[in-house]
């Protein structure tokens, strides 16, 4: 709306018009702008341009009168507020006028320019304050209609003495016929307790709990297991007026479900990790100290200052007890692997972590990397970050170049995320690529083998490929998959 307060008179009495020219005039409360028509289809087509604030109207026109003409008028512009005005003393008709729409009904004998402006600032303020409540009544609609979870609305019923009986369904929304198998029309107007079996079994009453909250107005929740579908449900329960409840129903059947499967994976992974932990306990205490003694050993060979044969000997000795205390860090790193609980990550962020790791380890490494995904999120724990680096210390390890190049490319595949990490070294040829994963053979090393282990955990699996498809010479594609949330 402008500044000015663009009114619409819309009477074919040229002495009616005079008269309300005058008053307006001598209104001080508002800045007025006039325009005067004399018919019904002349208002419609000034009100169809839009520049219309407010429209005072006269019940009898040459091409239209009554009621009618007050519907139609604002028929065309639902939105600008409409005041009445006639010669006819006729509360019947005031009332049709009001019932119709209008914001006012004036007698002209009776009106002056003070009148004529407060019901030209009331109906202004009046129509803006009605269409702010049907908006938000259509976005309420449309919320209640639309959502996720299974909304209904009750009124507590009470006895004589004024004491809790039953509840009567309001109003529910479409979702509550998933659970009920009632539609809407079946269940608008009905007692709880007439549906109650449909969605609670006879030997729980929910009753008390909602007159609870209708009467105290105190929300709270509960869970339960519908008795025809099996399906289990979480129930939020508060009071948007005393003596009425709304019950807002949450399908939390898979989250049941994924706790059951947990606690029995969790049992069996218990077991598990108990009678690993003696053979992790051996290895990262006994056999390392084994170790040790073969490097002290070593130095003391190295300080002997041997040569020849037996020096290319003693470096190889050194060099093979080294990757054998890297690979024990690598196998006690996971020694909780089992035990530690799946938790929403970024695997995103865990890629990014584990490049920087991998730059600290090795400057002659060039690392081109391509996200197809904004955010990717899985189910996975600590451990995701040493999988995805110990199959790039193995591509690195194999590059057989001065600057190893690897690409990392990460994009969205049946219903899960693909992490590809290509190189261009020496490739792994086709005879290999089966036994690259065997735990009998072990071609790929214990970093590999590792990492499919933690990927079982996750639900996910890992597969080798050439970067050039059928040129195994022109480097190896790795290709990891994880299931998406």
């Amino acid at each position: 709306m402008s500044d000015k307060v663009r009114v619409l008179l819309v009477e074919d009495n040229p002495g009616d018009v005079r008269l309300i020219q005058e008053y307006l005039k001598e209104t001080t409360m508002l800045d007025l702008e006039l325009s005067v028509v004399d018919t019904l289809d002349k208002t419609k087509t000034i009100l169809e341009e839009g520049k219309t604030d407010l429209v005072l109207l006269d019940l009898s026109l040459p091409d239209s009168s009554g009621i009618e003409t007050v519907i139609d008028t604002i028929a065309a512009a639902p939105m600008i507020p409409v005041i009445v005005m006639t010669g006819l003393t006729d509360t019947t008709r005031a009332m049709e006028a009001i019932n119709g729409g209008a914001q006012d009904y004036l007698v002209k004998d009776m009106v002056n320019s003070d009148m004529l402006g407060r019901s030209i600032r009331y109906s202004l303020h009046r129509k803006q304050a009605q269409v702010r409540i049907e908006e938000s009544e259509m976005k309420f609609r449309s919320l209640w209609d639309n959502s996720v979870s299974i909304l209904a609305y009750l009124e507590v019923v009470t006895d004589d003495d004024g004491q809790p009986i039953d509840s009567k369904l309001i109003e529910v929304n479409p979702r509550f016929e998933d659970i009920t198998g009632l539609s809407k029309e079946d269940t608008v107007g009905k007692r709880f307790n007439d549906v109650k079996s449909k969605l609670f079994s006879a030997d729980f009453d929910p009753n008390p709990i909602f007159w609870k909250v209708a009467m105290t107005r105190e929300p709270t929740s509960f869970e339960f297991q519908n008795p025809v579908s099996k399906r289990w449900f979480s129930v939020s329960v508060y009071s948007p007026s005393y003596g009425t409840f709304v019950c807002a129903f949450q399908d939390i059947s898979y989250t049941k479900k994924a706790e059951g499967a947990l606690r029995e994976s969790e049992q069996l992974n218990k077991q598990a990790a108990e009678t690993s932990q003696l053979y992790l306990d051996i290895m990262s205490h006994d056999v390392r100290n084994q170790l040790q003694a073969v490097i002290m050993a070593s130095d003391i060979l190295e300080d002997m200052k041997i040569e020849g044969e037996h020096e290319t000997a003693l470096e190889i000795i050194v060099e093979s007890v080294k990757k054998a205390q890297n690979l024990i860090r690598k196998i006690i790193t996971t020694r909780n692997l089992l035990e530690i609980p799946l938790t929403e990550i970024s695997l995103k962020h865990s890629i990014e972590n584990t490049l920087t790791t991998l730059k600290e380890i090795y400057v002659d490494v060039h690392v081109e990397s391509i996200y197809h995904v904004d955010d990717p999120r899985v189910l996975a724990d600590e451990f995701i970050e040493q999988l995805l680096i110990n199959i790039l210390e193995n591509t690195v390890d194999h590059g057989g170049k001065p600057t190893k190049n690897v690409w990392i490319e990460l994009q969205e595949k049946d219903q899960g995320y693909q992490l590809s990490i290509k190189d261009d070294g020496p490739g792994i040829p086709d005879d290999k690529k089966e036994s690259l994963f065997d735990p009998r053979r072990r071609f790929g090393g214990a970093g590999i083998h590792q990492s499919i282990h933690i990927l079982k955990k996750y639900k996910g699996h890992m597969s080798v490929h050439d970067r050039v498809i059928s040129d195994p010479s022109q480097g190896a594609e790795f290709r990891v998959w994880l299931p998406k949330i």
